[in-house]
């Protein structure tokens, strides 16, 4: 049963054990500087639960997100899957159509999450990648 952890003016996080799942959305009426609090934020929460031993990590679905991250916002979220790298915790990250948020996420990814790190196609691609044992699916 999903049960929700926090929320922000354009992202939910949701725990689903052994997944956190966080959905983040487009809010043309937020400006850059806002969207990149928003990162910030969410950042923090999704940063905490790599301390829990019952999340074998997060599916971070921003196919419904602005299809280019500011440099505010990359950073955050390069520091996010960095700490998920060196936590040795998995991270998905579904990407919507859009090739060029498809390419910014799979090189952020590359730079800070190559091991435990995936762009993946959907939230259930998400998932079984996050719950699949690391010794029988190494990340990409």
């Amino acid at each position: 049963m999903a049960q929700e952890l926090a929320g922000g003016a354009n992202f939910k996080i949701t725990l689903e054990p052994p997944t956190a799942i966080c959905r983040v959305w487009q809010r043309p009426d937020l400006s850059s500087a806002e969207g990149a609090r928003c990162a910030e934020e969410m950042s923090a929460h999704l940063s905490k639960l790599t301390a829990r031993l019952d999340l074998h990590g997060a599916v971070f679905d921003v196919s419904e997100a602005p299809p280019v991250t500011g440099p505010k916002t990359e950073a955050a979220l390069g520091a996010l899957y960095a700490l998920y790298e060196r936590a040795k915790r998995k991270i998905a990250v579904v990407t919507g159509s859009h090739p060029t948020q498809r390419m910014q996420q799979t090189r952020v990814l590359r730079e800070h999450a190559p091991e435990y790190g995936r762009v993946v196609f959907s939230l259930d691609e998400g998932r079984a990648f996050v719950e699949a044992p690391i010794s029988s699916q190494r990340a990409r």
